[in-house]
């Protein structure tokens, strides 16, 4: 098994293991009251940061791994360890949102399933988000450590990718260039072997399948340029926790002072 497969694999066994805590977690308690919002914030809080920094172990070992089997020679980790409160506020306070989500939603009529659900999908979403962002993260680290490659590729890994990541995987990208995301983003990082820089489009025959793709959704296709990056359709936003997120130009993201009113943003 490649390292690349190995790293795919135990991600996704991550993940799987801690959206399946999360949404027991929220459904536990059915009460729905400010209580359970601060139980619920309080013990997924150490499970969520745990995982990140075990994503963040599996990250730098991949990174390690992937250039030992491009280069032939002995790649160490480079340890890492993040942040408990990655998004820059408490980890219990973000967890608190699928409660502020659930309340909105009825105080503007929703049927309770409906909202229930909603704001289950959010708390999911939520912890998703969280450990891409580690993984991200962990990725700049590990690659600002390392030496061998002549850049790195995004490559998306979930069983649909959307238009932007497959744009993206398209391209040669530095350390610090790499670690845009967005909500349900799964894509990894690989490095690109050898020593000479391969130019910013590394896979030509995808991009044009891209821009057929947006042409006949009925978009206009920007083929002109010396580096087709569709600048009026995709950008990198700020987001106020999560760093750079890839997005649709006229998105827009919430910040430090935009998170207690139970908006859907990661």
């Amino acid at each position: 098994m490649t390292a690349a497969a190995a790293y795919i694999a135990a991600s996704a066994h991550l993940r799987a293991g801690l959206l399946g805590y999360i949404g027991r977690a929220f459904m536990l308690r059915a009460a729905w009251n400010r209580p359970d919002a601060a139980w619920f914030a309080s013990t997924v809080a150490p499970t969520i940061i745990g995982s990140q920094q075990y994503m963040a172990a599996l990250t730098d070992r991949y990174i390690a791994a992937s250039l030992a089997e491009q280069t032939g020679r002995v790649v160490d980790p480079v340890g890492i360890e993040l942040p408990e409160d990655l998004r820059g506020v408490p980890t219990r306070d973000v967890y608190e949102r699928p409660y502020v989500q659930l309340w909105t939603g009825l105080g503007k009529g929703k049927p309770f399933d409906r909202a229930l659900s909603e704001a289950a999908m959010r708390a999911a979403v939520l912890a998703d988000t969280d450990l891409q962002m580690a993984r991200m993260r962990a990725s700049q680290m590990a690659m600002g450590g390392q030496s061998g490659a002549a850049g790195w590729k995004r490559v998306p890994t979930g069983p649909r990718n959307c238009l932007l990541c497959l744009v993206a995987s398209t391209q040669r990208y530095r350390r610090q260039d790499l670690a845009a995301i967005h909500p349900q983003c799964h894509c990894i990082v690989e490095p690109i072997p050898g020593t000479r820089d391969p130019g910013q489009i590394i896979d030509p025959v995808l991009l044009e399948r891209v821009h057929r793709a947006v042409e006949e959704a009925g978009l206009q296709a920007d083929r002109g340029g010396r580096t087709p990056d569709y600048r009026q359709l995709i950008v990198t936003n700020e987001h106020g926790e999560i760093g750079p997120v890839l997005s649709r130009r006229g998105q827009t993201f919430t910040g430090p002072d935009d998170l207690n009113g139970g908006t859907t943003a990661p």
